[in-house]
Parts: structure tokens; C-alpha cells; sequence
């Protein structure tokens, strides 16, 4: 996804207010959580190693 405005609300257009999101603790990743959380999201950030763990795991919850 290219980082524009029209992307970014495409993109948040998908997801309800209820949804939980996970992005990696960057610099990169703490602006795309402050532009998720402004649009109601509920937005966690997280450690990128654990983030790895998670995603190769077969049990996400």
C-alpha cells in the first residue's frame, strides 16, 4: 500500500470502531497508530519480536 491520505481511509473504511489492531513500536509505527486511534480504532502496540511469535502461531487469541 502506497502511504497516502486516500489510501489510509480506504483502508480504515474496512474496519469498524470495534476492531483491535496491532502495529510494531517504531517511529513509523506510532504515527499509523495515532492516525488509526483518531479514527476510533483501538490500536496496540507491540514489541516486533513478540509480534513474529504471534504471527507464526497457530493460536492467535
Amino acid at each position: 500500500m502506497h502511504n497516502t491520505e486516500k489510501n489510509w481511509a480506504d483502508f480504515m473504511k474496512k474496519y469498524n470502531i470495534d476492531t483491535e489492531i496491532s502495529v510494531e513500536k517504531s517511529t513509523a509505527g506510532k504515527y499509523v497508530a495515532h492516525l488509526l486511534r483518531d479514527h476510533g480504532l483501538h490500536v496496540h502496540l507491540a514489541n516486533s519480536k513478540e509480534l513474529k511469535l504471534i504471527w507464526k502461531s497457530k493460536k492467535k487469541d
